[in-house]
C-alpha cells in the first residue's frame, strides 16, 4: 500500500458543507499520519463519502434542485425568495448566482471524493469483487458529476487526478469533446468494474449502462443545434453513431439484465418507505432526520394549510403531510398540459386536502391556488415532527425506456417502450407516426410529462434547442441571457483567473 498523509475523514452531512475552494484540496478533518484506507470497511467508507455530498442542502436536497427547475416552466417561487431564484426564473442568471454557485461547487467536491477513492482503494488488501465494485462506483460518480458540470456550464476545468502540489490547482477550461471523452472512458470502466447488485443510493453495472444511453442521447441531439449549443461541433458528423450508441446501452438496461423493471404503480415509485424499487437504478437517498424541516422533501413544495397537518385522497396514498413553506410554486400552464386523463396528473399532483380541523383545501373551492407536486412528500412528516426526506430519483427505468423511443425512432421497438409509459399514464397508445422528428417530438414531450422535477427537463430543452420554441414561443418568458449554459461563477474565476477566459 502506497505511503499517504490525509485527513481523516468525518462521515457527516456537515462535511460536505465546510469544504475549501471546490478546485482545492479538500479539507475532510483532522490531519492524520496513519495510512487510509487500511481495510475493506475504511474502503467502502470512502465511496459512502463521495455519496454523501449529494442530498445535502447545498446540491440535490434545495439548491441544485432551484438550478435544474426555476429555469422552466415547470416552477416558479414565492415573491420573497431569494434573489438567485427569481434571477433564474427570469432567466437573468449570472456568475454571481448563489444556486448555480452551489450546483458548481458541489459537484467538484463529489469529483474530489471520488478521485480519492479511484487513487487509493486499489491498494485495499480486500475481496477484489468488492474492491472492484467499489473502484468501479468512484468512476462512475466523477462521470457523472463532470456530466452535470459540462450539460451546465459547457466548458469547465478536467481535473482528472488529485492535487500534487499547488502549481497542480489553477487547470484551465477544457473543450467539451475533451470532457465528453473523460466521462464516457470513466463510464466504460465503471461498467467493467461493477457488479449487478442492487445497493440503496448506489450504483451498479445497471447504472453505468443507464447514464451512457443518456450521455450518447445528449450528444447525438445537441449535435444537430450546434448554432445554440457551441463547443457540440464535434458530434455534428457522428449523429447516427450517438443515436445508435444510445440505443445500444438503453438495451442493455431493457433487455440484458433482471434487476430493474417497469412499476406499474406509479405512486409507489417515490415513496421512501418503499426502498430500491424496480425503477430506481440510481436514486439520492435523502436523510429523514437529519436535514428535517430544511429540506426540499419536507417542505419547500408544500401548501401551508394554516399550519396544520392534511391528508391526501386515498388514490394519492391518503397519507397525513405536515403543513409547507409554499416556497416553490408550479406553475399552473405547464400543469395545464396534462390531459384530464394522465394518471400522473391525477396522482401526483396535490389538488385537494382535508386539514386536520376537517377543513377542505384545494383548488375547486379556492382554497388553494395552484396544485402542489407530490414527488418528494414523506409520509412520516408532520408538523412539528423532525422526519423529513425523500429520494430524488436521478435514473429511473422509465427514462431509460423513452431514451431507447428517442433513439430508435418511430419503429416497433420506439413505440413498445414510449407506450408502456403512456399505457400507465391511462392514455391511448402513440401511433401512426412516421416521421422520425415528428416522433422525437411526441418522445420530448412524454419525458416533460413523465419526469417532471427529476432533474431531467432543463437538459433536454438545452440538448434539443428548445429553449426560445417552449419558454418563449409556448410560456410567453423572455429568455435574457445564459440560455443555454450557466455562467461559471465568479467565486472561482477570482480564484483561478483562467476560468473567465
Amino acid at each position: 500500500m502506497k505511503q499517504i498523509k490525509i485527513y481523516t475523514i468525518l462521515l457527516s452531512v456537515l462535511g460536505a458543507l465546510l469544504q475549501s475552494c471546490s478546485l482545492d484540496e479538500e479539507v475532510f478533518g483532522r490531519l492524520s499520519d496513519q495510512n487510509f484506507p487500511l481495510t475493506a470497511e475504511d474502503a467502502e467508507s470512502t465511496v459512502v463519502f463521495a455519496y454523501s455530498v449529494y442530498p445535502t442542502l447545498g446540491y440535490y436536497s434545495r439548491n441544485h434542485f432551484y438550478t435544474m427547475h426555476q429555469g422552466t416552466e415547470e416552477f416558479t417561487q414565492k415573491s420573497d425568495a431569494f434573489q438567485s431564484q427569481h434571477d433564474l426564473d427570469n432567466n437573468v442568471q449570472d456568475k454571481t448566482n448563489d444556486d448555480t454557485r452551489s450546483s458548481f461547487r458541489h459537484a467538484y467536491i463529489v469529483i474530489n471524493r471520488a478521485m480519492f477513492v479511484i487513487e487509493n482503494v486499489p491498494d485495499v488488501t480486500m475481496d477484489e469483487d468488492l474492491r472492484n465494485q467499489l473502484v468501479g462506483e468512484g468512476y462512475f460518480l466523477r462521470a457523472h458529476s463532470y456530466y452535470n458540470l459540462v450539460r451546465l456550464f459547457g466548458r469547465v476545468p478536467l481535473r482528472k487526478e488529485s492535487l500534487k502540489s499547488t502549481d497542480d490547482a489553477f487547470l484551465p477550461l477544457s473543450s467539451i469533446e475533451e470532457i465528453y471523452g473523460f466521462i464516457i472512458s470513466d463510464l466504460r470502466k465503471a461498467e467493467s468494474l461493477m457488479d449487478f447488485e442492487r445497493r440503496r443510493g448506489r450504483t451498479n453495472k445497471v447504472a453505468a449502462h443507464a447514464l451512457l444511453a443518456n450521455a450518447y442521447l445528449f450528444l447525438a441531439s445537441a449535435g444537430q443545434h450546434t448554432d445554440k449549443l457551441p463547443g457540440y461541433e464535434f458530434a455534428s458528423s457522428r449523429v447516427t453513431e450517438y443515436y445508435d450508441s444510445a440505443a445500444f446501452f438503453a438495451r442493455k438496461v431493457i433487455n440484458e439484465q433482471s434487476t430493474y423493471t417497469f412499476n406499474s404503480d406509479l405512486v409507489s415509485i417515490y415513496n421512501p418507505e418503499i426502498l430500491n424499487g424496480p425503477e430506481q437504478i440510481f436514486s439520492i437517498v435523502a436523510s429523514r432526520t437529519d436535514i428535517g424541516p430544511l429540506d426540499l422533501a419536507g417542505t419547500l413544495t408544500t401548501p401551508y394549510f394554516d399550519n396544520q397537518d392534511a391528508t391526501l385522497p386515498e388514490e394519492q396514498g391518503g397519507y397525513t403531510i405536515g403543513a409547507g413553506w409554499e416556497h416553490v410554486l408550479v406553475e399552473v400552464p405547464f400543469y395545464n398540459t396534462y390531459d384530464d386523463n394522465d394518471n400522473r396528473k391525477k396522482l401526483l399532483f396535490g389538488t385537494r386536502v382535508i386539514a386536520a380541523d376537517e377543513t377542505e383545501y384545494s383548488i375547486e373551492n379556492g382554497r388553494m391556488d395552484r396544485p402542489f407536486i407530490l414527488k418528494y412528500l414523506d409520509p412520516a412528516r408532520r408538523s412539528g415532527v423532525e422526519i423529513s426526506g425523500n429520494n430524488y430519483h436521478i435514473i429511473r427505468y422509465s427514462e431509460v425506456l423513452l431514451t431507447l423511443a428517442e433513439a430508435v425512432g418511430p419503429t416497433a421497438e420506439g413505440y413498445e417502450a414510449v407506450n408502456r409509459i403512456r399505457q400507465r399514464a391511462g392514455l391511448p397508445d402513440l401511433m401512426g407516426i412516421s416521421d422520425i422528428e415528428e416522433f422525437r417530438e411526441a418522445v420530448f414531450q412524454e419525458r416533460t410529462w413523465e419526469l417532471a422535477y427529476e432533474f431531467q427537463h432543463l437538459f433536454d430543452l438545452r440538448r434539443l434547442g428548445k429553449m426560445e420554441e417552449v419558454l418563449e414561443g409556448q410560456y410567453d418568458k423572455t429568455l435574457v441571457r445564459n440560455s443555454y449554459y450557466y455562467e461559471i461563477p465568479d467565486t472561482e474565476i477570482n480564484q483561478n483567473p483562467q476560468l473567465g477566459n
